[in-house]
């Protein structure tokens, strides 16, 4: 029998099986089985005659078995639980239907779309991109589908007017997500020239402001901030053609 003090935790894939004990611990104690070694629930066998009794702070007394899966991982199971289950180890009870790198991809492009406190969301959502999918797995499904899945690509729309939804989004290397992105932050440094005329920031140095993230008030403020260094003398001062950018800006 294993340490008591020490509850077995054992990795199944990336998540990790049996309960979570918390403060439980040092509150556990053995006890005899009420179930016999090698009896099976589902996928899940018994594998010890003795099983474990935690008491929580909350008064709540739990039992737990030793179990293994079919597919080798190794957990301390509810009793309750273990009752009801059938579909084996979290693994094999629910298996991923898209890798979790890509999901989470996903949930990130959701969240720019739909979360006001997204650091990207007002590039996103709150200039009307929208998150046309029922969920981030939806997504993850779709792009396997109709695309080679690759980690080193990145989730890319087409047509940067419309949002993430079936037909408007493709798989790219990171250079060419790149070159969208700087083509993106020209446009912005464009419409901030026509906006604010008097701010004299050199071209290099408001690309890196807009490419940073700053608004167009927190970069007029950083430049009547009181500084040593001169302002407006030195670099390239693009002028930008007012029907050019009101073609290109999608704002």
């Amino acid at each position: 029998m294993q340490d008591l003090q020490r509850p077995l935790t054992t990795r199944c894939g990336r998540g990790i099986t049996g309960e979570r004990w918390k403060s439980a611990q040092g509150e556990v104690s053995e006890f005899p089985s009420p179930v016999k070694a090698n009896t099976r629930f589902g996928k899940l066998t018994v594998i010890s005659d003795v099983g474990r009794m935690a008491k929580f702070p909350s008064g709540k007394t739990r039992y737990f078995l030793l179990t293994q899966c079919d597919c080798g991982a190794v957990a301390w199971k509810n009793i309750d639980n273990l009752r009801k289950q059938t579909a084996g180890c979290r693994k094999c009870g629910h298996p991923r239907r898209a890798p979790k790198w890509l999901v989470n991809r996903c949930e990130a492009a959701k969240l720019r779309c739909e979360n006001i406190s997204d650091p990207r969301y007002w590039d996103y959502g709150g200039r009307g991109i929208t998150f046309g999918f029922n969920g981030p797995t939806e997504m993850a499904c779709y792009i396997m589908q109709h695309f080679p899945l690759d980690r080193k690509r990145q989730i890319d729309r087409i047509d940067n007017r419309l949002g993430y939804e079936p037909g408007n989004i493709r798989m790219v290397t990171p250079s060419v997500n790149m070159m969208n992105r700087r083509r993106q932050i020209k446009i912005k440094m464009f419409r901030f020239r026509m906006l604010h005329p008097e701010i004299r920031y050199a071209d290099a140095t408001l690309n890196h402001l807009i490419g940073r993230g700053l608004t167009d008030a927190e970069i007029v403020k950083r430049f009547y901030k009181p500084s040593t260094k001169p302002k407006g003398r030195y670099g390239t001062f693009s002028t930008p053609d007012p029907d050019i950018v009101s073609q290109l800006m999608v704002y």
